[in-house]
């Protein structure tokens, strides 16, 4: 499975989706959005589940907060 957390919209526009690919049923599903729109950040897979570090908020400013999805 693959999960993929905010972006951009074609406006430029911060995203706080969150979204998880099953390539064995080839189908993609929405999960709870993120606290705070972020383009920009990486994620690093853990056993508590998935941080999201970094980035940038819809502000244009740097993110210094970490979210952990459980």
């Amino acid at each position: 499975e693959v999960i993929c957390v905010g972006g951009y919209d074609a406006g430029g526009t911060a995203l706080d989706a969150v979204e998880r690919y099953d390539p064995t049923s080839d189908s993609w599903s929405s999960l709870p959005p993120l606290p705070a729109a972020r383009y920009g950040a990486q994620a690093v897979a853990r056993s508590e589940g998935v941080m999201i570090l970094g980035g940038t908020g819809p502000d244009g400013f740097d993110a210094t907060n970490v979210f952990l999805l459980e």
